[in-house]
């Protein structure tokens, strides 16, 4: 009867599985290594010290990233695709000042070029793609960035209470619990986006299913 079935998918393969669990495993160690030695290095600066300005960047890169990324299971589906692209764009931003200005011998003026540069292509690319690889990238990347943000929140609000100011403690702290959700949100986004029955390469315009 000339039925082909050679492009029908019959389900997750491992395959698959592997390819973009390896992908979400690499976008985790480089955000973990880049978060980790810039959230505890901006635990010792005081407020409205030199590196401040930094730090406020750095707080909402992860903020950005971490909450554009878990708050996208609430959203309206019009909007997740809005969100998705903040998140990825926050991310590479944060990628590539840490990396740029690592290779730079911390050159302050390479980390920001290179942080333009970085957020500029994953914005375009989280526009062309929203499934497969670069969803995975992302939500796996937004899953430490805000696993790295409660971290720095719980650190200051701990802080906080030892010195009796209990009101900007509790604040805090429920954020770095609010956090902590979006962690697993994200956790929870990238293990849906390897579950997705499509090809790895499929572009924007047939990612609409990923976010009903």
């Amino acid at each position: 009867m000339g039925i082909n079935f050679k492009r029908v998918q019959t389900g997750v393969t491992f395959r698959r599985v592997a390819i973009l669990g390896t992908v979400g495993a690499i976008a985790i160690v480089l955000m973990a290594s880049a978060v980790s030695h810039t959230v505890f290095s901006s635990l010792g600066e005081p407020f409205g010290g030199r590196k401040w300005s930094y730090i406020v960047a750095l707080l909402i890169s992860l903020g950005i990233s971490g909450a554009g990324s878990g708050i996208r299971i609430v959203m309206a589906p019009r909007l997740r695709t809005v969100a998705f692209m903040l998140s990825g764009v926050a991310s590479g931003a944060l990628l590539a000042f840490y990396y740029g200005g690592l290779a730079a011998d911390e050159n302050p003026q390479v980390a920001i070029a290179s942080a333009v540069v970085g957020g500029l292509l994953m914005g375009v690319t989280c526009l062309r793609f929203r499934t497969g690889v670069v969803a995975v990238a992302v939500a796996s990347a937004a899953a430490v960035t805000g696993y790295g943000l409660a971290f720095w929140l719980w650190a200051v609000a701990i802080a906080f209470w030892s010195g009796q100011k209990l009101l900007w403690g509790l604040v805090l702290s429920l954020l770095s619990l609010a956090y902590i959700g979006l962690t697993v949100s994200s956790l929870s986004l990238a293990i849906q986006a390897i579950k997705i029955k499509e090809p790895l390469g499929s572009g924007g315009h047939r990612n609409d299913r990923n976010d009903r």
